[in-house]
């Protein structure tokens, strides 16, 4: 009797401390999460252990702390995965180059491999403070917020049918909704489960061949303008994206503007190219797509994100042209992450968006650009 009392002892003793360790290291974490913070000098090379949320926190982004913000929000784009932030400029993405071309402070909801639905539906759990005390938002989201989507033509709307497929949100609910999640961090750290900025690795194949001022080089797949999906299946993605912004936009008032950023393919349009295959689709199985077929896919996403968005009063804002006649004489993708912007390529997208900022969401025109926006 008296070994099984302190069998029992021994055992509540074991349980007590291992629940008091991960409470401990969770608060710890927690505090680490609010340091997350860039003019703090966090080590960047940490950010890839952290909650991918507690990341929103890190960019500088703003001018005071206390800034309303414009929110940015959108996938790696909207995050500044590159070159840039492999390789630790300050300026490394398109909210950096805003806040020094505008008068505006901002701030980001978005994580590498995500999409605007995704982070919407996570955002919307964060105002609610469903991730509390795991994440907190330090900066200011208004009442009644102003919000920019990125939407990047090279693969936001195969994110769209592979969601459904693998049942993302399900997949979400079940690890950032879990209770020991929410008030355990430290599993979820240890478990190291995060949208990741992307790593440094590239791809070994590189079937295109790009030239500029008489100089080639070969590239990897390109993202192209959807090129597998029908024109039936691009009105679906579409169709659900602007229902998600719409349905954002009416139960927090929002201001709404979307920048369109065009992919590889429709930016360099050399006369054929082989384009990255993700499986949603059945048109073009070889893999090629041809510089005109890629540019009137493009020409229809645009033309039918306008209308839709213009039907739910949200601003829109095409980088197309800009970064079209920037891919004749420059490579703006990086060469360590050839999937996104170098820092030339973010500092261009900034350009061609910062003086429209003020119409595309209905803002004071007394508020007007600080002349930073040469490059």
């Amino acid at each position: 009797m008296q070994k099984k009392t302190e069998l029992t002892i021994n055992t509540f003793l074991v349980v007590l401390s291992i629940i008091s360790g991960l409470f401990l290291s969770s608060q710890y974490l927690i505090y680490w999460y609010e340091k997350t913070d860039q003019r703090l000098a966090f080590p960047r090379q940490s950010l890839r252990s952290l909650l991918p949320l507690a990341r929103w926190s890190y960019p500088d982004l703003y001018n005071n702390k206390n800034d309303k913000r414009i929110l940015i929000v959108g996938d790696s784009y909207a995050e500044g995965a590159g070159d840039a932030f492999l390789k630790k400029e300050y300026n490394y993405s398109l909210g950096h180059h805003l806040k020094n071309m505008t008068n505006f402070s901002y701030a980001i909801a978005a994580n590498s491999d995500s999409d605007i639905s995704t982070q919407l539906y996570i955002l919307k759990k964060v105002l609610a403070k469903k991730f509390a005390p795991a994440v907190k938002i330090t900066h200011r989201i208004d009442t009644n917020p102003r919000v920019i989507f990125t939407f990047y033509e090279g693969n936001d709307l195969e994110d769209y049918f592979r969601n459904k497929d693998n049942h993302k949100l399900r997949k979400i609910n079940r690890i950032y909704f879990n209770p020991i999640n929410r008030f355990f961090p430290i599993i979820y750290f240890a478990r190291k489960f995060s949208l990741k900025m992307p790593s440094s690795k590239t791809d070994k194949a590189t079937p295109n061949k790009l030239c500029f001022k008489k100089k080639c080089f070969n590239t990897i797949e390109m993202q192209a303008a959807s090129p597998e999906l029908s024109n039936t299946q691009i009105t679906e993605a579409i169709e659900h994206l602007v229902q998600s912004i719409n349905s954002f936009k009416n139960q927090y008032y929002a201001k709404t503007c979307l920048i369109y950023i065009p992919s590889p393919a429709t930016i360099y349009s050399r006369k054929i190219m082989k384009f990255q295959r993700y499986g949603n689709g059945y048109k073009n199985p070889d893999g090629f797509i041809s510089s005109s077929e890629n540019m009137n896919k493009s020409i229809y996403i645009r033309n039918l994100l306008r209308k839709k968005l213009k039907g739910i009063n949200t601003g829109f804002i095409d980088s197309t042209d800009s970064l079209y006649n920037a891919g004749k004489y420059n490579f703006i993708h990086g060469t360590t992450d050839p999937k996104h912007f170098n820092y030339l390529g973010y500092k261009l997208l900034a350009q061609s968006t910062a003086s429209k900022i003020n119409d595309c969401l209905n803002l004071d025109h007394k508020k007007q650009l600080n002349g930073k926006n040469n490059i």
